[in-house]
């Protein structure tokens, strides 16, 4: 809930940016993303981003905490996701998750 990196996510790039996952799911023309990068790392966040996420999308997460988190494994099975994580990103690594 941080408007500021909002902000500065669409300044680097970024499409859109929302604040809660029912923002997309609630949209009929929505049909799921590439790629979700989480940079907040709340535990919710991977479970919720892998649902917004088209068949063979990327979850990269980015932020650091060190609480367990889940993700359900049919999601991550039959949507062919695929989860990386990452640290010390640069501006040339989100160009390669939006490729």
């Amino acid at each position: 809930m941080d408007a500021e990196r909002l902000h500065l996510a669409l300044e680097i790039g970024a499409k859109k940016t929302f604040m809660s996952p029912e923002d997309n799911l609630n949209d009929e023309a929505f049909s799921g993303y590439d790629a979700v990068n989480d940079c907040f790392a709340h535990p919710s966040v991977p479970a919720n981003a892998a649902k917004l996420l088209k068949r063979g999308g990327q979850l990269v997460l980015v932020g650091i905490n060190n609480s367990a988190f889940s993700v359900a494994m049919d999601q991550v099975v039959r949507g062919e996701i695929t989860i990386n994580g990452s640290y010390g990103i640069t501006r040339k690594n989100y160009e390669e998750v939006r490729l």
